[in-house]
């Protein structure tokens, strides 16, 4: 099972790079696998650029090869219509995986894990943190997804994902005026013309996973710190415990659009 989260370059690279270690792209979809309880032994495989596993991913296919799988990240894919229509292919539900991870249920049971049982005060302040961060988002992710389409940079920066935010605010919140900086940079006075509309449901799952998860690590860090101000917990702790979060079985039968995707998924793994 080849995934993203590596550092290789080439097809001829990633095949010979060593096997060993964990990334948080292989602990993501491997968790996936065990929480539906397939039945034969997988190893997965971290190669980093999406370039070389779409690469991979059209031989396995045009060599019919039933021993690999290949587990993308949507990114704009199904937006843009450019996924790949392929039999060994697993994509996530959101952007990434990072974002089918911190659904407002799961982030509630991490902050629940660092503080112990949460004031119904600080449950409302976080859930209206989040609101807002969707309702912020949707416009700017209307406006990458067209940036993208015309093979502009993006409006949020892939490099430094929390470019656009402000988190000297409490809680965070997007920068605004970055962001508007970072469009100008980008050729256009006013919005590039849109390609599909965004709503503020769905906004934290169709935009740049990386930044999502950072953001709301950093919001639910705030509220946890409204408790105890001495809490610490990194931000790999965290997505390791949003990733077991989701896929536990209480969990994911809550969340039910995320489970009918990768219950679909399966096919992706099957028939070795």
């Amino acid at each position: 099972m080849f995934c993203e989260g590596g550092h290789v370059g080439t097809i001829e690279e990633a095949l010979s790079a060593s096997t060993d270690g964990l990334t948080l792209d292989t602990i993501f979809w491997s968790t996936m696998v065990q929480h539906f309880a397939l039945t034969s032994s997988y190893h997965f495989k971290s190669l980093g650029n999406k370039e070389t596993l779409k690469s991979i991913a059209v031989d396995v296919e045009e060599n019919g090869i039933r021993t690999v799988t290949v587990c993308l990240d949507s990114d704009y894919d199904h937006v843009l219509g450019s996924a790949l229509a392929t039999s060994r292919v697993a994509y996530t539900y959101g952007y990434s995986w990072e974002n089918d991870v911190v659904s407002p249920l799961v982030i509630q049971k991490i902050l629940a894990c660092l503080i112990g049982p949460v004031p119904p005060k600080l449950t409302a302040g976080l859930l209206a943190a989040l609101a807002e961060l969707e309702n912020d988002l949707a416009q700017w992710c209307e406006i990458d997804i067209a940036l993208q389409a015309r093979k502009k940079p993006s409006i949020f920066d892939r490099a430094k994902p929390l470019k656009c935010a402000d988190l000297n605010k409490c809680p965070p919140c997007l920068n605004h005026a970055a962001l508007k900086q970072r469009l100008t940079e980008c050729g256009y006075v006013r919005r590039p013309k849109c390609v599909i509309n965004v709503t503020a449901s769905t906004s934290m799952r169709i935009a740049f996973g990386k930044m999502i998860s950072r953001f709301i690590y950093h919001i639910v860090m705030t509220f946890a710190k409204q408790m105890l101000p001495n809490v610490r917990l990194d931000y790999t702790t965290f997505m390791t415990n949003a990733i077991a979060h989701t896929f536990s079985v209480d969990q994911l039968s809550q969340l039910p659009d995320l489970a009918r995707h990768y219950s679909a998924q399966l096919a992706a793994f099957q028939g070795n």
